[in-house]
């Protein structure tokens, strides 16, 4: 499996509302049987259902990694699996990852302020725009470290539990 990692990443959380939102989805994990609480109070390790959040049953020898739940503001990037390009999803326009680096630290700041596409003007929240492989900006996420692929159900039922938009990240460090 590697140092491959998945992101389940609430873009609508706030600062506020995170560890809340965190606490209330890892009782249901572990109540799930998905995980079950490690060592750390942020870190959980694969419950006896595991397979239950993934879209086949895992076969391998050595079974997946923790769950590492973060509730700050964070960037959640693919690793070094990124485009240098990122596509307006208003008019289509290519915008390079360089012209959107300081929309990325001002994010990560504090400022949410949306970004102008050059293409047509259009301001663009920092979750909008049509990243390939996926990017998230968010208060809440839930990185699952060396797990097989989960199903999208499974990201749907997590999504339904916080009441609130989620993107998946999948990546590779």
């Amino acid at each position: 499996m590697g140092a491959g990692f998945q992101s389940i990443v609430d873009v609508d959380a706030t600062a506020g509302e995170a560890r809340d939102l965190a606490t209330a989805t890892t009782t249901w994990l572990v109540e799930s049987g998905i995980v079950v609480p490690g060592a750390a109070g942020t870190r959980y390790a694969p419950g006896e259902r595991y397979h239950d959040a993934l879209v086949e049953p895992w076969r391998g020898a050595v079974g997946p990694d923790a769950l590492e739940v973060v509730t700050e503001r964070t960037v959640f990037h693919p690793g070094a699996n990124h485009s240098d390009e990122v596509q307006c999803p208003c008019c289509g326009s290519l915008v390079g990852m360089d012209e959107l680096s300081a929309v990325i630290g001002a994010w990560y700041d504090g400022d949410a302020t949306p970004a102008a596409c050059p293409g047509c003007d259009g301001g663009v929240g920092i979750n909008d725009w049509a990243w390939d492989p996926a990017w998230a900006f968010g208060h809440l996420g839930f990185t699952f470290h060396s797990w097989p692929p989960l199903s999208r159900e499974f990201v749907a039922k997590v999504a339904a539990r916080l009441d609130h938009r989620v993107i998946l990240v999948d990546g590779y460090l």
